[in-house]
C-alpha cells in the first residue's frame, strides 16, 4: 500500500498536467465605416496608420461590413444601402489578416418581403456578397503576388498551374465565413430563419453566423434560434458597468 501510495502521488502531477488545456482567445474587429482610406494620418507618423491598433493587438480577423439591405418604399422591394466603397483600398489592411464578411437586413425588409421571395433574396444577396469578395480578395492576392512568386521555381511562365492553386488556396483562407446582422422579432422571425436557409445553400463550404441581441438571447422560445452555424451575442456598451447607479449599461 505505502507502494501504491507513493505511485499515486508520483502522477497525479502529470495527470494534471496532461489534462490542462488553455484555449487563446482570438482577437476580432468590426469595421463598419463605409470606406477606408489607408492616408488618413499619414503625415503624424507610423503609429497613427489605421493599422496601427491592429498590429499592436495582434488581430488577425476582421468582421467588414459590406452593406445593408433596407425596404424601398418607392420601388416596392429590397435594395442595397451603405455599400462599402474602398474594397481596393482596404486590401492593404487585410493583407495579413482574415476577414468575414457582414450584410446588416433591416427587420422592417423581412416585415414587408412576401415568404415567397425570401429564396429570391437570398439569391440577390449571395450575388452581392460575391461580387464584393472576389474584387477584395484580388486586390490582397494582387499584393501577395511577389511573395506567392518567390514560392516556384523558375522559370515562372512554366508554373501556371501552381500558381492558380495557390491563389486559390490562398482566397479559400482569406474567408471562411458570412455573417447575417437583423434585429428580427417574433413577428418576422419565419422569414428570417427561411431566408438564412435559403442563403445556406450558396456557402455549403462556409460557416453562416448571425449576430444576436441580448433579447431573442434570452427568450429563445418566443424568438427562436437562427438556422446557423454559429452566433455573435451583441452588447453595446451605453455606459459605466463599474457605476452601480448606471440604469441601462448596455442596449439590447
Amino acid at each position: 500500500m505505502p507502494y501504491l501510495k507513493a505511485l499515486l502521488l508520483l502522477l497525479l502531477p502529470l495527470y494534471f498536467s496532461c489534462n490542462t488545456h488553455t484555449s487563446k482567445a482570438e482577437h476580432s474587429f468590426y469595421y463598419w465605416k463605409s470606406s477606408y482610406d489607408w492616408g488618413d494620418n499619414w503625415d503624424l507618423g507610423w503609429n497613427a496608420r489605421p493599422d496601427s491598433v491592429r498590429k499592436a493587438l495582434g488581430v488577425q480577423h476582421f468582421y467588414l461590413h459590406y452593406f445593408d439591405v433596407d425596404w424601398s418604399e418607392n420601388l416596392s422591394m429590397p435594395v442595397p444601402e451603405a455599400e462599402f466603397a474602398s474594397l481596393e483600398s482596404i486590401g492593404r489592411l487585410l493583407e495579413d489578416c482574415r476577414y468575414t464578411p457582414v450584410v446588416f437586413i433591416t427587420n422592417r425588409t423581412f416585415e414587408q418581403l412576401p415568404d415567397s421571395s425570401c429564396e429570391w433574396l437570398a439569391k440577390r444577396v449571395a450575388d452581392k456578397i460575391n461580387a464584393f469578395s472576389d474584387k477584395l480578395e484580388i486586390s490582397v492576392i494582387d499584393r501577395k503576388t511577389a511573395r506567392i512568386y518567390d514560392q516556384l521555381p523558375s522559370p515562372i511562365y512554366t508554373q501556371q498551374d501552381s500558381i492558380k492553386k495557390i491563389i486559390t488556396a490562398a482566397r479559400e483562407r482569406l474567408n471562411t465565413e458570412i455573417q447575417i446582422d437583423c434585429d428580427w422579432t417574433a413577428g418576422t422571425r419565419e422569414k428570417y430563419f427561411h431566408f438564412l436557409k435559403a442563403l445556406r445553400h450558396y456557402y455549403p463550404d462556409k460557416i453562416l453566423s448571425a449576430t444576436i441581441r441580448l433579447y431573442p438571447y434570452k427568450y429563445t422560445k418566443k424568438m427562436g434560434v437562427p438556422p446557423v452555424d454559429r452566433g455573435m451575442l451583441m452588447c453595446y456598451n451605453l455606459g459605466d458597468i463599474k457605476d452601480a447607479s448606471t440604469n441601462i449599461p448596455f442596449l439590447i
